[in-house]
């Protein structure tokens, strides 16, 4: 009997239900498939029939109990022994003598699968006979100097392939994030992105101090604001543990105008503006940051109310500058502050 196919391993997927699992390869004992799951090769499985022996296209292997869910791989291993004795001037049957020849080939095979499976050094390589040292429990394999065969190492000899630094050293010993970026410096910008944080109240603003806006600064003039010890017109309080380094503070505007028995019929407006401390800007579309327009009714009254959160670009000290308009009777305009960050 010939033996057409190259292989003596065939996997396949078991659901924990199935009992049958077809092999494609030719076997000529029931013995010679052994199976496996999930590669535990020391514990083959039992329990289980076979057909197909004999027949060049394999056949199947069948569960009386399925086997457990995993990968199951049905592998032909022929023993490494020759059990026939011939006695000279005896007979040299040709079926005997084929099925030694067939086994011989499933044997070759067999070791074929298992090279294949191995590490193995490119063609061109000039080293031969590599051996591998006696395992050493945590260490690792490394290449010796004439790079023609391996040691084992331990992972602490490694640190002196590595080059670092001071400051580098510093760094990987730190326990966790937080501490990483105080080391890098980037602990105030990166916690100045996180605008909205919620304070010791639990209200989502940096402080619940406000900047009464009309209360505090001349109408139509600008007027510096800034934290305690700025030196700004008006002092905020709630700036006062902002990093002085910022680029722009968050704030949210709550803009309520009023007007009771006013003209009747009639426009009227309210105006934030803001710019950098220093700035030369004048009041325009381009500094507005809260607007509120409305029209009397014919009592004359007009009751409104937004609410608008802004980036605003301070100078060096925390400190920008603000400046508001109003045609109604009476105002109410308050900011919060709500973040800080970095461009």
């Amino acid at each position: 009997m010939t033996i057409s196919s190259l292989t003596n391993r065939k996997n396949q997927t078991s659901d924990g239900v199935q009992l049958v699992f077809a092999y494609d390869y030719l076997i000529l004992d029931e013995a010679h498939l052994i199976l496996y799951l999930d590669d535990d090769t020391d514990n083959p499985l039992t329990g289980f029939t076979v057909t197909g022996i004999g027949n060049q296209g394999g056949g199947t292997a069948v569960f009386t109990v399925a086997p457990a869910a995993g990968t199951l791989s049905l592998v032909r291993e022929v023993p490494f022994t020759q059990a026939f004795d011939y006695i000279t001037g005896g007979k040299f049957p040709a079926d005997t003598h084929e099925r030694l020849a067939d086994l011989a080939v499933m044997m070759i095979q067999q070791l074929k699968d298992i090279a294949d499976r191995s590490l193995q050094l490119p063609l061109s390589s000039d080293v031969n006979d590599l051996r591998l040292p006696e395992p050493i429990a945590e260490y690792l394999l490394q290449w010796n100097a004439t790079a023609d065969g391996l040691n084992n190492v331990q992972l602490s000899d490694l640190n002196a392939l590595i080059t670092t630094t001071p400051f580098s050293e510093s760094l990987l010993d730190d326990p966790d994030a937080a501490t990483a970026r105080t080391t890098l410096g980037v602990d105030d910008a990166i916690a100045a992105k996180s605008t909205f944080v919620n304070n010791a109240n639990g209200n989502p603003n940096i402080s619940d101090t406000l900047l009464d806006i009309d209360a505090d600064i001349a109408v139509s003039t600008w007027e510096s604001v800034g934290p305690t010890g700025s030196g700004a017109d008006n002092i905020w309080t709630a700036m006062d543990g902002i990093p002085t380094d910022v680029d722009w503070i968050e704030i949210s505007i709550t803009h309520r105008p009023i007007s009771v028995a006013d003209t009747a019929n009639t426009v009227r407006i309210s105006v934030v503006y803001v710019r950098k401390d220093g700035s030369a800007e004048t009041p325009s579309s381009d500094n507005t940051v809260s607007l509120v327009e409305g029209y009397t009714s014919a009592a004359g009254n007009a009751r409104l109310a937004s609410v608008n959160t802004v980036k605003v670009p301070v100078a060096a000290g925390v400190i920008f500058e603000a400046q508001w308009t109003n045609t109604f009777q009476t105002i109410g305009i308050l900011a919060v502050l709500t973040g800080y960050g970095y461009n």
